[in-house]
């Protein structure tokens, strides 16, 4: 606008000039007073041209500080968003990191949500009970549990109740431990570490077995001093008769 305003400006000081030349010429104004008139014409024309000036000055600074502003905030904004693709960067790369070791682990885990749905099992886990991730994860705890074969009735119960049985397909039993952690987001979370202690099974069993035979042999070292004693006795007493 406001080149418009000085334009209207020049243009209404133009016809002044014009009406006080046609005008001294008809009213017989002196050339002093036409002096006068084209001075405050011109007074007021350059008043005008330099505070549009100052105008145009102070607005062309405005807008360079406002650009410098602009260049320092897209500055500050690329220095924010490098922040930001870097932690995405390092909170990906745990995040990969996190998964190869959920997968890679030996013992089963699973996480549950507040009400006991399988939000997510490892591979150790699938393995155990024979079934792939996508039918696992997904499914209520209680519901996997019915689904199985070979599952005890304290499988429903393994997060809480810590010990489970499991029948192969070849018919050996496999028994199951569990421990349960919280996880504490919102909404609440669980991971249980589900451990195969068969191996430990087989070998408490074996030495049961062995105690059981040594205890028995122990049983038959006994009786047969016992009676070895007896015949000893026995032999004494009939020497001592003869």
């Amino acid at each position: 606008a406001r080149p418009l305003l000085t334009s209207l400006a020049v243009i209404a000081a133009c016809a002044a000039l014009l009406i006080t030349a046609v005008l001294g010429d008809n009213q017989g104004l002196t050339t002093l007073q036409r002096s006068l008139f084209i001075g405050v014409l011109a007074i007021v024309v350059t008043v005008r041209i330099v505070a549009n000036q100052i105008s145009v000055t102070q607005a062309a600074e405005s807008v360079r500080r406002a650009l410098a502003q602009k260049e320092e905030a897209l500055a500050d904004t690329d220095a924010a968003l490098e922040r930001v693709r870097e932690a995405n960067e390092t909170l990906r790369r745990s995040e990969e990191h996190l998964r190869l070791v959920f997968d890679a682990a030996v013992d089963g885990i699973v996480e549950l949500d507040e009400n006991d749905v399988v939000v997510r099992a490892n591979e150790a886990f699938c393995g155990m009970i024979h079934l792939d991730r996508r039918t696992v994860e997904g499914q209520r705890w209680q519901a996997l549990a019915a689904s199985l074969d070979g599952a005890d009735p304290r499988f429903a119960e393994l997060p809480s109740a810590g010990q489970a049985q499991l029948e192969r397909s070849d018919g050996t039993p496999l028994y199951l431990e569990s421990r349960v952690s919280d996880i504490p987001t919102d909404p609440r979370r669980r991971l249980v570490l589900i451990r195969d202690v068969t191996p430990g099974k087989a070998a408490d069993q074996t030495i049961r077995s062995l105690l059981k035979f040594l205890q028995e042999k122990d049983e038959d070292r006994t009786s047969l001093l016992r009676r070895t004693n007896s015949a000893i006795e026995a032999e004494r007493n009939r020497v001592a008769r003869d």
